[in-house]
């Protein structure tokens, strides 16, 4: 893919090409020496902070640690998201961050503190700085192993691989892709980590394992909301695929997520929504490029990533007991409603039916994952403020989206969401609306039987 003439790029006001995004903070006053020089964020690990460990450089400290610095600790297992690091900067690439901010956390990682706690014990050599060579060893392990499990394994069970053009696309070229652009890079590793985790339980180095998608994790987030001040011809692509990734990840921690006691999962309905802004801006800037790989991604999801086309009478007939009726114990009869949320409402459902429908045409299932997570992202702003306010409405037409997900449960990254999901919803409504959820139960009850029941309007 070409690139823009150097004297095209955004530069900063030191005249440095902005084209490869800089992760700058203030000075950490307690960090090591060589942070402190390259002006990045310190999280002040000893002997060896993350930066250098993931390096691989001799890590310095010129004085005592701070009073305050925390211990090493291991993977937090309360799991929230924040759309705010998927949002923020999309449609102005160029406002830079205060240099005291830090992306807020989404996902299940703790914020600059994933360590290897079997370091502490180990025998190994250690250079003039502490570092253990073992140490280092083992996270290039884990980073080798992670690259590799990707190529051959997590790179299939992502949505549309089914399609031999898409399959390539993720399998080679983001890969050799994911060498050149840092967040990208580390968000592959940290859900190919997590691919490890969840599908072959990885019993021997569990600890080190876990620990080491946390860090990933922590790097991806934190870079990719640093790239999209900088956002170019020259990251755009590498950014749709960063976005992508980090959509799907999302999806597959909701199986870890609390559910007693129970809140809607609104955080991840506006994080998906913050990441198909951030999707759209990088795009636009490579959506006349042929040679740009994600392009063999958009060509073949061209005929549904459209809402309008998703968003028929006949799709919405599917499910037309969802949108008619009176007040569904909420205080909010369809009579009342304002026409935006009536549209809301309507929009939503119309979506969902169009994916029943192509379950019911018998389309492969990794299609039907990717028409899940278009789905998810297509679903309107008024839609989630519904379900914030947890109106009932919402929250049915909610079951119904995670009950067709209940076709795909035997993807990794799907796994026990849809039954979670549905059976929460249905234990936090009222005895007089359970007849609205009986065909999401029907769909959960049919995964362990031959196929997805048909939809009639009730």
């Amino acid at each position: 893919m070409e690139s823009e003439p150097p004297s095209s790029l955004p530069r900063s006001g030191s005249g440095r090409r902005a084209g490869r995004p800089r992760l700058y903070h203030t000075k950490s006053k307690a960090g090591c020496n060589r942070c402190r020089e390259r002006r990045v964020k310190c999280n002040e690990s000893r002997p060896v902070c993350n930066h250098c460990h993931r390096h691989g450089v001799p890590c310095h400290y010129s004085g005592p640690p701070a009073s305050s610095q925390p211990g090493p600790r291991l993977v937090n297992s309360s799991y929230h998201y924040n759309a705010a690091v998927m949002s923020t900067s999309a449609s102005a690439p160029s406002q830079q961050l205060s240099s005291s901010q830090s992306p807020p956390a989404f996902f299940p990682y703790v914020t600059g503190s994933a360590t290897f706690p079997d370091d502490s014990t180990s025998t190994g050599s250690s250079d003039i700085s502490g570092h253990s060579h073992d140490f280092r060893q083992r996270n290039q392990y884990w980073m080798l192993r992670g690259l590799l499990n990707f190529t051959v394994a997590t790179s299939h069970t992502l949505p549309g691989t089914h399609i031999p053009s898409v399959r390539e696309c993720w399998s080679i070229q983001v890969p050799e892709l994911a060498l050149e652009h840092e967040p990208l890079l580390d968000e592959l590793l940290a859900f190919s980590a997590l691919h490890m985790i969840r599908s072959r339980g990885e019993a021997e180095s569990e600890t080190a394992l876990h620990s080491f998608r946390a860090s990933r994790l922590d790097d991806a987030l934190r870079a990719h909301r640093q790239s999209l001040n900088f956002l170019n011809r020259e990251n755009a692509n590498a950014t749709c695929f960063t976005s992508i990734l980090l959509l799907v990840d999302a999806f597959a921690t909701l199986q870890d997520r609390e559910l007693d006691p129970y809140s809607p999962p609104v955080q991840w309905l506006q994080m998906v929504r913050g990441a198909r802004s951030v999707f759209a801006a990088s795009f636009e800037m490579v959506k006349h490029d042929p040679s740009a790989s994600i392009m063999a991604i958009v060509r073949s999801s061209a005929d549904f990533t459209d809402g309008t086309s998703m968003f028929t009478k006949a799709n919405l007939q599917r499910f037309a007991y969802l949108v008619h009726g009176d007040d569904m114990g909420d205080g909010c009869p369809l009579a009342d409603l304002p026409p935006e949320i009536l549209d809301a409402y309507r929009q939503t459902v119309g979506y969902i039916g169009a994916v029943q429908a192509s379950i019911e045409a018998g389309e492969h299932r990794m299609g039907i994952c990717r028409r899940l997570m278009s789905l998810a992202a297509l679903i309107p702003a008024p839609f989630i403020d519904l379900v914030e306010e947890r109106r009932h409405r919402a929250l049915i037409i909610l079951a119904h989206f995670f009950a067709i997900a209940a076709h795909v449960t035997d993807i990794w990254w799907v796994g026990e969401t849809p039954f979670r999901e549905v059976y929460a919803i249905r234990d936090n409504l009222p005895a007089s609306l359970q007849h609205l959820m009986a065909w999401p139960l029907e769909c959960l009850a049919a995964r362990n039987g031959s196929s997805i029941p048909s939809t009639t309007a009730a």
